[in-house]
């Protein structure tokens, strides 16, 4: 064997002399520099390219993605700039912060209105409830996603929520629209007026949430008849009213919590008949509940349902049973639904705790708030329990619980600022501190925000019909009898409300933006302010005067009491908007409103007459008004009164002058007018100055009053007129110097003589 073969390798020598294993490049016999080239080169890449994309960005003033540098790069380029592109370049905008944009601190840059403008965009109403803005409306609940900001978007705002039956209709046919003594209407509603005649006007199987809160007014609010004698004594009448108080409000409740019911069973279909009975009895369905149990085989459970809510006595025994139970921790071979069912006839509808091997179970999970109040009432409160108390366990309940919080019916979310408007009327019927304006906010009967129909029809009733509840801004003006109570008489003498009258007006403008004119114009009624309800409805029909139809007009007139004069008003506001002065002027003379008439006359209607030489219209234009329902008709009418009078008499008594009919009154008639021309002449240029048609019309009506009111002067003897000679034609401009300098003359002479 040689010797080479014997020596041992130096990796074995290596090994026993160091212990140290030799690198895996020299194991391989690779150069240990080109190796380290080779490594830096593969796993240095990743890191390479985060520093090229961290200089990339760095390096441009506005960040931009890399999508944008690949479609860059993919437009093609242009060959013939013969020809227009095609296809513009695609551009990106970055929206940059506030302090970061160039239009920082140059807000008042007027000169350049995108950057004194370009921020301020913000939500704008237009006409006819149209809402304009950019991106998506949203609310405190909507998500936090982004919109497209660069269209500007229009939205129709809808007032009306649900359909409901025609609810001011009904209040129509029992109320007596009517006018006071100075000729303003207003309404009276009828004292008889109940919920229940609201609630009648829906369909039996019409569950709305409209429909429950009418139906609840009445088993809170309506007037109850007891069939009591007269002998009874007041505190057996009052229990008496507690407790049908209490029966018509689980009655209610009952009704309104079937179809939540009737949809559980439906999507939790089982054969466990202990989890049918249980939803059952969250709608007050003891039958349905006790067949259901036996049915499945419960009999002795079903005995046991079938006597709650029972006594006292009752709740205790069943409760120590449950407390058995626990103790011997049997409760964990019972199912859940058995456990609720025991618990119900316990009187326990918030929590049953359990024993260490089973599970406390909340009562009331999984169920609405209406259902949770349903299980205080029916089966936690006793029978002589208040309604009140009953009322105050659940209200510290819903603090307590996020699952009975009574969030309104459009709510889908877990929380809501906003209660249920059902939930507001049962607090306001049992805690006296409840008020008006907390019971009525809108967002509780609607997911509008400004739909107040239910609100104010709830006001009107609990108020103005039942008098039972009001607000509490209300001053107290009501005159006093003679035993010192507020007198009962047909009009509101309770003093005036200001949130009644906003909540009114809302409403009314509510029904306006819908097209319901003769509506508003009924609610605009129930203002209890006689200047302001006079306002609002004038408004009103000045802003609906293209809707106001012959039909619309009997309806106004004949069952609301509208005056004639209002709506002729309306119209001539509208006429005189369009233009049409005429027919603007003629119905302001039948409204009686004779002032505006006649500075619409003066205006624009006297000078056209004139420049049509139309005496007769012109006479009629004056005549037609009421000189003492005007205050400058001596320097208006009266002067082309007198115009009209000069130009056509002068000259029939010039005629009857020349073929020799003396006669002394007609000299002395004669005289008369034409002594009144000088200061016709002088006045007429004030009244007729500066016109809003630009004083064409009206300067060319004056020149030709003027021209023709020299040629009615007696040119033998000239009289001078205070006036500017320029105001006329040439020729009548030469008349007048003529009669002036003559007239000068003579009055040198006489002063010399």
């Amino acid at each position: 064997m040689d010797e080479d073969e014997l020596r041992p390798s130096s990796r074995h020598s290596q090994d026993e002399d160091h212990d140290e294993p030799a690198p895996w490049a020299q194991q391989l016999g690779l150069e240990s520099n080109r190796m380290h080239v080779m490594q830096a080169t593969l796993f240095r890449m990743p890191e390479l390219a985060k520093a090229h994309a961290l200089d990339t960005s760095t390096t441009l003033k506005h960040p931009r993605s890399p999508n944008l540098r690949a479609e860059l790069k993919e437009i093609p380029p242009r060959t013939s700039f013969a020809q227009p592109r095609t296809h513009p370049p695609a551009r990106k905008y970055v929206r940059v912060s506030s302090s970061a944009s160039i239009a920082a601190s140059h807000e008042g840059a007027f000169v350049d209105q995108g950057l004194s403008s370009g921020r301020s965009f913000r939500v704008g109403w237009g006409a006819g409830d149209r809402l304009v803005h950019v991106g998506d409306l949203s609310s405190s609940s909507s998500s936090d996603d982004g919109a497209n900001t660069s269209s500007v978007k229009f939205t129709k705002l809808k007032h009306a929520g649900e359909t409901t039956p025609d609810l001011l209709s009904h209040l129509l046919l029992n109320s007596r629209p009517t006018r006071d003594d100075s000729g303003v209407p207003y309404v009276v509603p009828n004292r008889t007026l109940t919920f229940a005649s609201f609630a009648s006007l829906f369909t039996l199987h019409d569950n709305s949430h409209a429909a429950s809160v009418f139906r609840l007014g009445s088993a809170l609010f309506d007037t109850l008849d007891l069939h009591l004698g007269s002998s009874v004594t007041p505190d057996i009448r009052n229990r008496v009213v507690a407790l049908r108080r209490a029966d018509a409000l689980s009655s209610w409740l009952s009704r309104a919590v079937a179809p939540s019911v009737e949809q559980d069973l439906k999507a939790h279909a089982s054969s466990d008949s202990a989890r049918i009975a249980f939803l059952h009895l969250t709608g007050n369905q003891i039958e349905k509940a006790v067949d259901a149990l036996t049915n499945g085989g419960n009999i002795r459970l079903a005995t046991l349902i079938a006597q709650i809510p029972g006594d006292v006595d009752f709740r205790d025994d069943v409760r120590e049973q449950l407390q058995v139970w626990t103790e011997e921790k049997v409760d964990a071979l019972m199912s859940e639904d058995i456990r609720k069912l025991y618990a119900l006839a316990a009187g326990e509808t918030d929590l049953l705790e359990g024993s260490s091997r089973s599970q406390d179970i909340e009562m009331t999970r999984g169920l609405d708030w209406l259902r949770i109040f349903g299980l205080q009432l029916w089966f936690s409160s006793l029978l002589d329990t208040p309604l009140r108390e009953t009322f105050e366990v659940f209200e510290q309940l819903t603090k307590d619980s996020a699952s009975a919080t009574p969030k309104p019916w459009y709510c889908n979310g877990t929380t809501s600022q906003v209660t249920d408007g059902i939930f507001n009327l049962i607090k306001l019927a049992l805690v006296p501190s409840m008020t008006l304006e907390s019971t009525l906010t809108p967002l509780s009967y609607s997911a509008n925000p400004r739909d107040t129909k239910i609100p104010w029809l709830l006001y009107i009733l609990l108020s103005r019909c039942l008098r039972l509840r009001d607000f509490t801004d209300r001053q107290l003006q009501g005159s006093l009898d003679d035993d010192g109570e507020t007198s009962d008489s047909d009009r509101q003498t309770d003093g005036i409300s200001q949130t009644a009258e906003s909540l009114t007006i809302n409403f009314a403008s509510q029904l306006q933006q819908e097209g319901l004119v003769q509506e508003a114009a009924f609610v605009l009624l129930f203002l209890e302010d006689d200047k302001g309800r006079t306002r609002a409805i004038k408004e009103l029909l000045s802003q609906s005067a293209p809707l106001l139809d012959t039909w619309k007009v009997a309806g106004l007139r004949g069952s609301l009491s509208i005056p004639q004069e209002w709506i002729d008003e309306a119209k001539a506001t509208h006429a005189l908007y369009h233009g049409d002065l005429y027919l603007a002027y003629d119905l302001l003379t039948k409204a009686k409103i004779h002032g505006q008439a006649h500075d619409i006359a003066v205006s624009y209607l006297a000078p056209e007459a004139i420049l049509r030489d139309d005496l007769d219209l012109l006479r009629r234009l004056f005549t037609a008004l009421d000189e003492s329902l005007i205050e400058d008709f001596a320097v208006g009418g009266r002067l082309f009164i007198d115009y009209v009078k000069i130009i056509t008499d002068v000259p029939e008594l010039r005629r009857r002058r020349q073929l020799e009919h003396d006669d002394a009154n007609d000299e002395l008639e004669l005289e008369t007018l034409r002594s009144r021309i000088p200061k016709l002449m002088s006045v007429l240029p004030d009244v007729m100055r500066d016109k809003p048609d630009g004083g064409e019309k009206s300067s060319a009506a004056l020149s030709i009053m003027l021209a023709k009111l020299l040629d009615c002067m007696d040119p033998t003897r000239p009289t001078r007129v205070d006036m500017e000679a320029n105001l006329m034609s040439e020729a009548a401009r030469l008349r007048y110097l003529h009669s002036a300098a003559y007239g000068s003359f003579l009055d040198t002479i006489a002063t010399s003589a």
